[in-house]
């Protein structure tokens, strides 16, 4: 009873394996340069080559032996060469020029004066109103600690305008 089992348990490998072998295989190289293979043709990739099919599809596509492997090893290269050439778009343009580190140090220090200029000159505008409000009302309303208005008292205000006056000589003197 037993060697019947084991016959047909053979049997099954075998008739799976020649099922395996008669099916059509494809290979491409995805985006990362990867050699892929399948049974079924990738939809996402249209340029997936058709390279086994029938019997004898179980050997080794890497045998050197096989008929069709150089053509197979040429296809192989030539894809994974092409995916290459898609990761890296940037090697194939010119180098850039080398830069000066003084000017560019120079160009920096420049942009940064620049930002530095215009928050000055928008400090300045801000404590010139800021002023010209503490001057111009009597009565100033501001948020107490809790949220709630409130009017400033005179030496509030006082400590105010003095704030303004020292951001006006800090940041409009220039």
């Amino acid at each position: 009873m037993s060697k019947l089992r084991l016959t047909t348990l053979v049997l099954s490998v075998l008739l799976a394996q020649t099922a395996l072998a008669a099916k059509d295989y494809y290979m491409w190289v995805d985006e990362n340069g990867i050699t892929n293979f399948s049974a079924q043709r990738p939809k996402d990739h249209p340029e997936a080559k058709h390279i086994v099919e029938g019997e004898g599809a179980a050997q080794s596509l890497e045998d050197s032996r096989r008929p069709g492997y150089e053509q197979f090893k040429r296809e192989t290269e030539a894809a994974a060469a092409a995916a290459a050439a898609k990761r890296a778009p940037a090697a194939k343009q010119p180098a850039k020029k080398s830069v000066n580190p003084d000017q560019a140090a120079a160009a920096d220090r420049a942009k940064l004066e620049q930002k530095v200029a215009a928050e000055k000159r928008s400090n300045c505008e801000k404590a010139q109103r800021n002023l010209q409000m503490l001057q111009t009302h009597p009565r100033i309303r501001t948020a107490g600690p809790n949220g709630e208005q409130r009017v400033m008292t005179p030496e509030e205000k006082q400590a105010k305008i003095q704030e303004s006056q020292a951001a006006i000589r800090d940041n409009c003197s220039s």
